[in-house]
């Protein structure tokens, strides 16, 4: 689930398609992922949201028109379509982990952070800071392009990550 700045609230279903609710009742409005969502992301400029799936790749869809549609697969340069998380930083670059490694996407070039491994969650921390969970614990991209890897031998009592969040005081939650 996922709400946008208007509180229209968003939804994926297991079967890949992304619902809105108008007026209390969900609406159907894209059927092009034909696996489970597992991450819904609205835009920081706030015309689209983007959904990712977990076997067919991401759509971007047209929040003011949702016929308006942009599917984003193998064939489009993703390096894989099981993707875990789909994330948009502050500077309006689209992170998505997939199954393989960890694509930033912005309006000039793609980069693939492929040694990472599986990457699962992603956070931004309110430093900039770009946060990754993968099978290997949690990664930490500083502003400055610096990583740090945080595993067992840092308290982590697992290093298989699926879930992250920044809260409003700058707490990541593991």
């Amino acid at each position: 689930l996922s709400e946008t700045s208007d509180g229209t609230l968003w939804g994926g279903s297991v079967n890949g398609s992304v619902w809105m609710l108008e007026n209390g009742t969900p609406r159907v409005v894209s059927h092009e992922l034909g696996e489970r969502v597992v991450a819904l992301c609205p835009t920081g400029d706030d015309r689209h949201v983007w959904a990712a799936s977990l076997g067919t790749g991401a759509v971007r869809i047209d929040r003011k028109d949702p016929a308006q549609r942009l599917l984003v697969t193998r064939a489009s340069g993703l390096l894989g379509e099981t993707l875990w998380a789909i994330l948009e930083d502050r500077e309006g670059n689209l992170w998505i982990a997939t199954q393989n490694d960890l694509h930033r996407l912005s309006a000039r070039t793609a980069v693939s952070l492929t040694d990472l491994g599986v990457a699962r969650a992603v956070a931004t921390g309110l430093d900039g800071s770009m946060w990754v969970g993968t099978a290997n614990g949690v990664t930490r991209f500083s502003p400055d392009n610096r990583r740090h890897v945080y595993s067992e031998a840092h308290g982590l009592p697992n290093t298989t990550i699926s879930a992250l969040y920044v809260d409003h005081s700058g707490v990541l939650w593991v």
